[in-house]
């Protein structure tokens, strides 16, 4: 029997619990490297540094698992909700959702434009770095967040960091997809 599509059909029951599987941990793993250096610097953000590497390892295992359009903006969505009351992605607060759900989606763009490349996760993942510096600084300006002066003089400095870790957890994790968990009886069960 066909799997029921659920609310309103676009994603089926199996794939939104991919997604906050994926979300869960990416979260679960961004707090557990990230908090430590926030706390050490007090600069938002700069624990990203240290996380972003293993946040686009999950994204992009995540989204070859369940290459749908729209996988990446919901596995971020499970994440930024899971991350409202924490220190990921910035200081606590709603805006973590809108913030992380357009950067799911510059992922996720990417990820289809190139989709005839072998390298679009890896294309994806750095150009989605490239973005997130300067839409998270935005996010912080616009909405008056603390930390945003502490952050103005890093931000070329971050958004070329964030590019490189991104293409660096995308190639890990599209490597990881290929040669470690592609051929899994339990990915092949989750992508049929």
């Amino acid at each position: 029997m066909p799997e029921k599509k659920f609310s309103g059909g676009f994603f089926s029951t199996k794939e939104l619990a991919i997604c906050a599987l994926f979300g869960a941990l990416m979260f679960f793993l961004v707090f557990a490297l990230g908090s430590e250096v926030i706390a050490l610097t007090g600069i938002p953000f700069s624990g990203g540094i240290t996380a972003m590497m293993v946040a686009f390892v999950v994204i992009t295992i995540g989204k070859d698992i369940m290459p749908r359009f729209g996988s990446a903006p919901l596995i971020l969505i499970i994440a930024a909700t899971l991350a409202i009351p924490t220190s990921s992605w910035g200081p606590p607060g709603l805006y973590k959702v809108p913030l992380l759900f357009m950067i799911g989606l510059s992922y996720d763009i990417t990820y289809h434009l190139v989709k005839h490349s072998k390298w679009r996760a890896i294309i994806a993942g750095g150009l989605t770095g490239l973005v997130a510096m300067p839409l998270d600084y935005t996010f912080l300006v616009t909405l008056g967040l603390p930390g945003a002066d502490k952050l103005a003089p890093l931000v070329t400095m971050f958004t070329i960091l964030y590019a490189i870790f991104g293409l660096m957890g995308s190639y890990l994790g599209d490597w990881l997809y290929e040669k470690k968990i592609k051929n899994r009886a339990f990915v092949k069960h989750l992508r049929n």
